[in-house]
Formats: structure tokens, C-alpha cells, sequence
């Protein structure tokens, strides 16, 4: 309750951010409100935006994803300990699962750990905040670009989108990756509009930072970065000076990153940066798992990641409903046509100068299309430029007629209602979201006797970990594996716990089992003390 309210408060700041000087030049000046007609619009959507995007964190989607639970984690070992579960220093990339995980939203997550703890609504706050900034940020660009009017359409289509409120409600680290896209293409916007040097070098200081945030980035970033920066030289934004400033800014700050992908493309050894931060090794490489540049069948792997990718921007799903739900896509199946005008309009000879920035950013996501293995994470980078060139493709239907107007937002309105009401009521569960595991580890946490947990989610250990705030020493020295050299490092046991059923189940007072009830297992369960928890059966000892 507390933390809706909180929810609620931070709503209407974000959008009071936006009518503070309207309504002040209101009462003051006796301004006219027909003059402040679009922030007073704005206010609403961002209000409706925020409110969407934050209220009941901590219980929808119900229970926590793996991967969000792993950052929290590691934020919580490293806030508390200097270190990662795997006892790695301050590291600049986090070896998670064996095969790493991106560490920006990790070291995000510190300040909202140490003020509210490791719960479900801190490890899910900070993603949410960026989210909600980003309706601002969208207006920001378009209304710099274009004017207010589109600045509006812009913020108004993001606040609906059903991929940016799905994504905004968890905290998949590699989802704030097109945020922060987003942000640095503000401030490139801002240096073309303006010419102050500044924006630019901000710019390429986020893109910089971009590099901590998700494993496609390595891809993206050059083949962004570089040729916008040739256009804008041919185009006399910029001179030479200025453009390898630019380009080293970006390279400094990512520089550690681009260390740790050497590190592990030559099985170097760890390095220690300025003695502090950590650039490990991983035990295996997961993006070279992901991509198809280091795969032996390169074109024939390239071309089924092409057909891949194109089926999943034309269905815009990839079957997992935790990304995307099949009726309503990405950004709704029905914008499609939309898109395409969008897109032809961009690259028009009217239109390619002032979109060029969404056109350098779409060419370069294009262009990972043919490395990535597909799914609607991966290639989440492409995502925002397709609701940009969406957005353009509106603008330009819409614009002078009124019957077109009220035609557009009566079929968005249907839709994002139709989208709310599907997606709040639908329990999405296992494998990805374990809303019972809480209440069964907290049961457990001071019992001393071996504890055999079915294997019946993803990773359950790490779920351990964090509800039983367990130390990261513990994870290096007891941690056992199923497989210590697989791209994964599934773990077998951790202290007390053992992430496996014996071949025989005893009634014996050493041990603790606990198993999905959903699962037909030969057990008398008459021999045991059972508890039941949710979907989970706790068999104790039973004196007979």
C-alpha cells in the first residue's frame, strides 16, 4: 500500500515536471490555458503513463524473473561486500551465471537497495524510473525535431505501447538499453538544433555508458556511432576535432567493457582496473552463444537470423508472452501500416535529413538483425526507431483533419484498454516469474537439515541467495554444479540446499523435501509432515 502511494506521489511529480512553468505564466501573467493547450496534454499522458508503468511493482508480474533477481542480488553483495557472488571485485561485467550478465543496472540498483533492502519492488524501481523518463525524453526529441504538437503524438504512443509498459515492470537488465539510446539520441538532437559542443560530447558519453547495458550493444554501437558521425562531417555539423573527441569520450568509457570482450574472446586472464574494479573472464562466452559472427555456417546462420527476425517484426512476438503478447505486439499489430509510411516518409528525400538520427539508429539495428539469434529481447534495440517511424507515420495522417484524429486515438484507446485489461490479468508463472518461492524459502531459512528442492524452476538458487540474503562467500565455497563447464553454471547444491531429488525419499528427520505439488511423484505422502505452499509441498519428518 505504502508503495503505491509512494508510486502514485512520483506519477504526479514526473508529470508536473512537465505544466510547472505553464501553470506558473497561468496565475502569475494571467496566461491564456488555450496557449498551454499540448503541456496540459502532455501532463495527462505522462500521468497516465507513469501510473501504468508503476503502480503494484512488486505484484505484477507476480514473483520474480531469474535474471532481475540475479542483479538485485549482486547488487545487494556488492553494497554490502565489495564483491559479486562469485567474489569478484567491483566488477565492470558481472560472470552471474557463467557466462555473464550486463552490470550497469546492477550498480543502479545499489542506492535502491541500501534505502528500501532486497525486495521485489527495489529490484524493479529503478526500471521503472528510467521507463517513465523516457516518455519525456521522446517528447523532448520529437518537440526539438518537429514541434509540440508531435512531441505529444510521441509521448502519447510510447505512454501505450505495450512493449515499453511490459518491459518497464521488471528488471531485465538488458531492457534499459534502448532508454539509454534514447537519452544519447536527445542530447545529438539537441547539438544539431543548437550547435552547443556539449550535447554532442554528453551524447557520446551516454553511448559510452550503453556499453554496460546489454551484450548487442558491442554490435550496435560502431556501426551507429561512426557513420552518423561521417554524415554529420559531410553534412558540416561537426569537424574532425570535434568528431574524435566525440569517439574518444566514447572509447574511454567503454573501455573497460571492450577489455573484458578481448578477455574472453582470447581466454585471457582477469584484470584488475586502478586496482579496485574487476574486468573477469567468464567461464564461457554467452554472446558468442547468442551471435552468429563467431559460428562456423556464418552466412547460412546470418540469413536464418534475417527470416527469423523478420517473421518476429511482422508477427511482432516471439511466442514468449513475458515480451510481447500475440494480440497486441509490440506496438499493436494494426500500427503496422503506419510503420511503413513511416518509414518510406523518413527516407524520402524531404524527410532523411531531419530523421536522420531514428535512420542511423534503425540502419545499425538492421544490421544486427543478421548476427542476432532473434527474439524480442535481443534485438530490443530496434524496437524504439519502429515506434518512431510509427509515430511519424500518425503525424502525417493525421495532420489538418479532425475525423482522422478522433479515428486514430479511438482505435489506440481500444487497443491500449483491450492490452491493460489482457495483460493485468494474466498470470505469466513459471518458468520465467516465481511468484511462491518467497513463502517456501522464508519457511525454510532457519532449518538446519539438508533441504532437496526440486529442480522445478529456473535457477532456484539464486532465488535462495536473495531471500535468505545469503553472503557471496557462500556461493564460491559451497556452490556444486551440474555442469561446471556449460554456458550455464546450473548449481546443483549450495550449503544446506541441494537443487535435486535423491533416487530415494525417506522419511528421516536430516532431511527436508520440497517438491512441486503439480507434479505426479510416487511418494506416500501419509509417512511425511506436509506443508503445502502454494504450489510447493514441503515433506518433513513424521514420527510413525
Amino acid at each position: 500500500m505504502i508503495e503505491n502511494i509512494a508510486m502514485i506521489i512520483f506519477s504526479i511529480i514526473m508529470s508536473m515536471m512537465v505544466v510547472f512553468k505553464p501553470i506558473k505564466e497561468i496565475i502569475i501573467k494571467r496566461e491564456n490555458v488555450k496557449k498551454y493547450k499540448y503541456e496540459l496534454m502532455l501532463f495527462v499522458i505522462i500521468l497516465i503513463g507513469c501510473l501504468i508503468r508503476c503502480v503494484g511493482l512488486s505484484d505484477f508480474p507476480r514473483g520474480l524473473n531469474p535474471d532481475e533477481t540475479s542483479s538485485a542480488y549482486e547488487a545487494w553483495a556488492i553494497s554490502n561486500y565489495g564483491i559479486d557472488r562469485n567474489g569478484n571485485e567491483f566488477p565492470v561485467f558481472l560472470v552471474s551465471w557463467g557466462s555473464g550478465q550486463n552490470a550497469l543496472y546492477t550498480y543502479l540498483l545499489i542506492p535502491f537497495i541500501k534505502l528500501l533492502g532486497l525486495t521485489e519492488f527495489a529490484t524493479r524501481l529503478p526500471m521503472a524510473i528510467i521507463s517513465c523518463t523516457s516518455l519525456i525524453v521522446i517528447y523532448c526529441l520529437f518537440k526539438e525535431v518537429y514541434n509540440k504538437k508531435m512531441g505529444v503524438i510521441a509521448a502519447a504512443f510510447l505512454a501505450i505501447c505495450p512493449w515499453h509498459i511490459m518491459k518497464s515492470r521488471y528488471g531485465l537488465e538488458s531492457n534499459i538499453f534502448p532508454d539509454i539510446i534514447l537519452l544519447s539520441t536527445l542530447f545529438i538532437a539537441l547539438y544539431i538544433q543548437r550547435k552547443k559542443l556539449k550535447y554532442i560530447y554528453i551524447a557520446f558519453a551516454i553511448l559510452g555508458i550503453s556499453a554496460y547495458t546489454y551484450g548487442t550493444s558491442y554490435f550496435f554501437l560502431p556501426f551507429f556511432a561512426i557513420p552518423l558521425l561521417i554524415y554529420l562531417i559531410y553534412k558540416k555539423k561537426i569537424n574532425l576535432k570535434n568528431t574524435l573527441i566525440a569517439l574518444v569520450i566514447l572509447t574511454i568509457i567503454a573501455m573497460p567493457i571492450i577489455i573484458m570482450v578481448i578477455i574472453n574472446t582470447f581466454d585471457l586472464p582477469e584484470v584488475k582496473l586502478f586496482g579496485v574494479f574487476t574486468i573477469p573472464r567468464c567461464k564461457s562466452n554467452r554472446y558468442e552463444e547468442m551471435t552468429s559472427v563467431f559460428s562456423k555456417d556464418f552466412l547460412q546462420n546470418s540469413i536464418k537470423n534475417v527470416v527469423s527476425s523478420c517473421k518476429l517484426l511482422l508477427y511482432q512476438h516471439d511466442y514468449e508472452f513475458w515480451h510481447a503478447m500475440p494480440i497486441f505486439g509490440i506496438f499493436y499489430i494494426f500500427s503496422i501500416p503506419f510503420t511503413i509510411y513511416g518509414i518510406i516518409k523518413s527516407f524520402s528525400k524531404k524527410g532523411k535529413d531531419k530523421n536522420a538520427i531514428i535512420n542511423f539508429w534503425f540502419g545499425a539495428a538492421l544490421l544486427m538483425l543478421f548476427v542476432v539469434k532473434p527474439n524480442v529481447v535481443r534485438i530490443n534495440i530496434i524496437w524504439i526507431p519502429l515506434v518512431m517511424y510509427t509515430i511519424i507515420g500518425i503525424y502525417d495522417f493525421i495532420n489538418k483533419s479532425l475525423k482522422k484524429h478522433i479515428f486514430v486515438i479511438a482505435i489506440y484507446l481500444f487497443g491500449f484498454c483491450a492490452f491493460i485489461t489482457k495483460y493485468f490479468n494474466t498470470s505469466f508463472g513459471y518458468p520465467m516469474f516465481i511468484n511462491n518461492a518467497k513463502e517456501v524459502i522464508k519457511y525454510l531459512e532457519n532449518k538446519n537439515q539438508k533441504i532437496y528442492m526440486e529442480y522445478s524452476f529456473k535457477e532456484p538458487y539464486i532465488y535462495v541467495m536473495f531471500y535468505n540474503k545469503m553472503e557471496p562467500e557462500a556461493f564460491a565455497d559451497t556452490a556444486q554444479f551440474f555442469n561446471k563447464n556449460g554456458v550455464f553454471a546450473n548449481v546443483k547444491a549450495i550449503k544446506n540446499y541441494n537443487f535435486y531429488l535423491p533416487e530415494r525419499i525417506e522419511n528421516t528427520e536430516n532431511y527436508i523435501y520440497v517438491i512441486n505439488k503439480n507434479n505426479n511423484l510416487n511418494i506416500d505422502y501419509n509417512k511425511f509432515n506436509v506443508q503445502e505452499i502454494k504450489n510447493f509441498l514441503i515433506l518433513e519428518y513424521k514420527e510413525n
